[in-house]
């Protein structure tokens, strides 16, 4: 999994863009919807990647509650 990050971390900053980790900020995990942490657990056990992004991730950083979840997935 670490080889993943390493290369999806490479791909955002090739288009600049930084992928971070829940762990690297200041997100309460608790307000994370259970339902995007199953979608993103699914996709990654079938060996897919998948992230939160956009709004989701900024409305977390700002302490707010999002109202909708983004994910980022190389599933087709």
């Amino acid at each position: 999994m670490e080889k993943l990050f390493r290369f999806a971390d490479h791909i955002a900053h090739k288009y600049g863009f930084t992928l971070m980790k829940i762990a690297e900020l200041s997100i309460d995990k608790s307000k994370i919807s259970p339902k995007a942490i199953e979608a993103c657990r699914m996709l990654k056990e079938k060996g897919f990647q998948a992230f939160l992004v956009g709004g989701c991730v900024r409305d977390l950083l700002m302490d707010k509650s999002p109202k909708d979840w983004d994910l980022c997935t190389n599933a087709t």
